[in-house]
């Protein structure tokens, strides 16, 4: 740590019987999930984290840049698997205190592509915002945030198996509450007639 607001970390684990997902094929090309002891799991990395930089008065930055090297090992069907990466990491929050009562915040984290046991999970980015008054006094507090404003944090794996080339990618939904309000609208009108 250094003057309050600069920090640097080293790190290290080495893990010997690692649990971790693994994924089998099935005949019908199914793929079976489960638990399984890999046989070796080492990380490596730095992190570097710099706090409260304050470039004006009214806006504050912390941002934090991570470095890790993951190696993982394993033996399937008599074959050596290694599934090994250097991945970085990023993120950046901003704080802005625009008054006394309103202020804003602004934050980006980005995940590079990560090794993960069997998986090979791809880059993701989230984006995300708020906004923030103080009112009665400063008594109460009024909060408006929006999480992955670009809909772009959704992990897309690929899976190492021996004869199995396999990826995954996750549904969205989204529910529009506005439709399901007009509708019960519509209910109790034809009930009321």
């Amino acid at each position: 740590m250094y003057r309050d607001w600069f920090q640097t970390v080293l790190f290290f684990s080495h893990t010997d019987d690692a649990i971790m997902k693994s994924y089998r094929e099935q005949e019908g090309r199914r793929i079976y999930v489960m638990p399984q002891n890999l046989s070796s799991y080492v990380q490596t990395g730095m992190r570097v984290h710099a706090a409260n930089l304050s470039p004006v008065s009214f806006w504050k930055v912390n941002l934090t840049a991570i470095g890790i090297y993951n190696n993982y090992g394993w033996t399937e069907q008599g074959q050596k698997m290694k599934n090994r990466m250097f991945t970085p990491i990023f993120g950046c929050m901003n704080q802005f205190a625009f008054a006394s009562v309103w202020s804003a915040e602004l934050s980006a984290n980005y995940n590079g592509r990560m090794a993960y046991g069997q998986a090979t999970v791809h880059p993701v980015l989230e984006v995300n915002i708020g906004i923030q008054k103080k009112m009665f006094r400063n008594r109460c507090t009024v909060t408006l945030f929006a999480k992955d404003v670009f809909n772009t944090n959704y992990q897309k794996v690929d899976i190492r198996s021996p004869g199995v080339q396999a990826f995954v990618v996750p549904y969205c939904f989204l529910l529009a509450f506005s439709k399901r309000q007009r509708y019960k609208r519509k209910q109790k009108e034809k009930r009321n007639k």
